[in-house]
């Protein structure tokens, strides 16, 4: 009798143990979030930026660089799309911002303007490609096209140009929530060089005149995207 329970009783823990170790099996992994870069995303963003403007003047007597630097703040918003390939991530990226960046000679206003340029609003359309050291957080160097226009004065008023120039720069990306990035970002940007329409002032094209304007600037900001 004695054998025939401590036999039962074997048989029920051997059952027991079976039993704990399907439900352990079955029990579903709880398994950390995946985040996924691919896809469509739109932002805002906000920074600084500063560099050189230069009125560059060209006469029959010689010619000269009137040089200023230029600050101030700017923000805009941005769109683009990313293509994750394993720990690699390609794109584009386009933005536009308004600025208040502008270079002043620091004398009084002659004909109500003052000299120097400003940054009326400029834009991007970049190339993206980066590294991902882990799923949240990617490293990227950027560049493309940069636009732009700028007012320019030199005691008198010289006019406004439509400008078309390069950019480039780099910066890093993390990934906060499943649909939500925070970006820092630094671009240098050319927004090349254009001549004045002389006309105003009775100095036609041939006469040997010409005024110019050349701007470039640094720009570090600071964003949020969000990715559909």
């Amino acid at each position: 009798m004695k054998k025939i329970l401590m036999a039962s009783v074997a048989l029920l823990t051997m059952v027991g143990s079976s039993s704990a170790a399907d439900l352990y099996a079955k029990a579903p992994a709880h398994a950390a979030p995946v985040f996924n870069w691919t896809g469509f995303y739109v932002g805002v963003n906000a920074g600084y930026g500063g560099g050189e403007s230069a009125i560059i003047t060209e006469s029959p007597f010689g010619s000269g660089v009137l040089a200023l630097k230029s600050n101030g703040f700017l923000g805009g918003g941005q769109f683009g799309y990313n293509w994750q390939a394993a720990q690699f991530l390609y794109g584009f990226e386009a933005d536009i911002q308004g600025t208040d960046v502008k270079s002043s000679l620091g004398i009084p206003a002659l004909f109500g303007a003052a000299a120097g340029t400003t940054v009326d609003y400029f834009g991007t359309v970049r190339g993206r490609i980066g590294f991902l050291p882990w799923e949240r957080f990617v490293v990227y160097a950027t560049g493309g096209l940069a636009y732009g226009q700028t007012t320019t004065n030199s005691g008198v008023p010289l006019g406004t140009n439509t400008k078309l120039g390069w950019t480039a720069g780099a910066g890093f990306e993390y990934m906060i929530a499943q649909n939500w990035s925070l970006k820092t970002e630094y671009l240098y940007v050319d927004l090349g060089k254009d001549a004045f329409n002389l006309d105003q002032f009775g100095l036609p094209p041939g006469t040997g005149f010409s005024v110019s304007e050349k701007t470039d600037m640094h720009v570090v900001r600071a964003g949020v995207n969000y990715h559909f």
